[in-house]
């Protein structure tokens, strides 16, 4: 029990933009002793469909880019118009969630579709590095999309 007690606090002081989520304590023991946890890193090369909502399809993938674990996001409008649409991410690192404090907002014209890529695109939105929420050693074992907005 010593080490979950200490592994929280250097995960929270090392994420800037980025909070666990507020869950009863024992919750969130229960969480780091199961066995997602002890997960090694997911590098699915295939997207994963993480959620639809109102016509628009949230994909992501996990991947090393040169040595960091890097999430990569993928977002399909299906619909026959454009869609402005918002999320945050939470970013599951060890087996621990990490919700970004911030929502991103998004533009897709009718039936466009964009993906994020291993630091060739210009969409830094679509792309999530290890470096930037968590310390050295750890690796991204999943990612959710949250509190999505569509308009």
């Amino acid at each position: 029990m010593k080490v979950i007690y200490f592994l929280l606090p250097i995960l929270s002081s090392s994420m800037v933009g980025y909070t666990l989520p507020e869950k009863n304590n024992n919750e969130g023991i229960e969480k780091i002793l199961s066995a997602e946890f002890l997960k090694e890193p997911l590098t699915d090369s295939t997207w994963q469909l993480d959620t639809v909502v109102q016509g628009v399809s949230f994909y992501y993938k996990i991947v090393s880019c040169g040595n960091e674990d890097v999430v990569l996001l993928s977002i399909e409008n299906k619909n026959s118009s454009q869609v402005i649409f918002s999320w945050s991410d939470e970013v599951l690192v060890d087996g621990v969630s990490l919700l970004s404090e911030s929502k991103k907002t998004f533009l897709l014209s009718a039936t466009e579709n964009k993906e994020g890529s291993c630091g060739i695109s210009n969409l830094e939105l679509l792309e999530i590095k290890l470096s930037n929420i968590s310390p050295t050693g750890s690796h991204i074992t999943g990612f959710h999309f949250k509190k999505i907005a569509v308009n």
